[in-house]
């Protein structure tokens, strides 16, 4: 059954008396019951939101066109004529006897007006094994890892002589770090790793790492780095970053999955200078 919506009760009235078809003058009992058996008339009643909903009928047949006895048509909101327009298209954002009417046709409503697609009170859908996997790697902290050279920041090391590169190793800036999400009857626990660390040297070369490095100590004199380093061949003044790669795999609700992040971290002013000999 086709029907309108109309938010304001004192409209009732008017449509009433619009539907009202008088009775040809001069007709006997006969065709006064003819003309009461096709007589329009207009039903009432209140939707769960509050608001009037009228229903136009003509000759008891539910959702004829008033007027004429036909099959189809209802009067919009607002119209006081008893020849209505065609029925409101709610998907037709050019049918002009949609905007500004609360119109309801067939459970649908006008273009404008917000429908809820979820009935209240129905629980929501709950988390994929993705998205729980998702939700417990954002709970693990990846920390940008805190960068060591030789010679370090604000000092001059030589060309030729190997410069040592490590980070301090934890959970957070090298793994591995573990978190788990869970909702009734799911749970899924995460697991992330650095793989490698990426390091930039400013000289043009890249030096990647499986390892965090060895800190270097005096006792290793000139000898090269066992896991990590980089040797300058011209001076200069250089800035290094270096990128850690963390692998992040979960798995639960029979399902696995893999996600990566990346952690940079950035110094400066590191020197590379030639040795100069002195001659008497």
């Amino acid at each position: 059954m086709l029907s309108r919506v109309i938010t304001g009760v004192a409209v009732v009235p008017v449509l009433v008396m619009a539907f009202a078809v008088p009775a040809a003058a001069g007709n006997g009992d006969k065709d006064k019951d003819n003309d009461n058996d096709n007589d329009d008339h207009v039903d009432t009643s209140l939707n769960s939101l509050g608001e009037v909903v009228v229903t136009a009928r003509s000759g008891d047949k539910p959702g004829a066109k008033p007027g004429t006895g036909g099959t189809g048509g209802t009067v919009p909101a607002g119209t006081n004529s008893a020849s209505a327009p065609a029925p409101v298209d709610p998907l037709d954002p050019t049918d002009t006897q949609c905007p500004g009417a609360a119109t309801v046709v067939q459970g649908q409503q006008c273009p404008g007006r917000h429908v809820d697609p979820t009935p209240p009170g129905e629980p929501a859908a709950p988390p994929t094994p993705g998205e729980l996997g998702a939700r417990a790697a954002a709970e693990i902290p990846l920390d940008a890892p805190v960068l060591h050279l030789t010679p370090g920041p604000g000092k001059t090391g030589l060309v030729g002589l190997p410069t040592w590169l490590w980070i301090d190793a934890t959970p957070a800036t090298w793994g591995p770090a573990t978190a788990t999400a869970a909702v009734p009857g799911l749970s899924v626990t995460a697991t992330a790793v650095v793989d490698r660390i990426t390091w930039t040297m400013g000289d043009g070369a890249t030096v990647t790492c499986t390892r965090p490095g060895t800190p270097y100590t005096p006792a290793r004199g000139a000898q090269p780095s066992p896991d990590c380093g980089h040797t300058y061949t011209r001076p200069g003044v250089y800035t290094v970053s270096a990128a850690t790669h963390w692998t992040v795999t979960w798995a639960g609700g029979g399902q696995t999955g893999l996600l990566e992040a990346t952690r940079t971290t950035t110094v400066g002013d590191i020197r590379a200078g030639e040795m100069q000999a002195l001659t008497s």
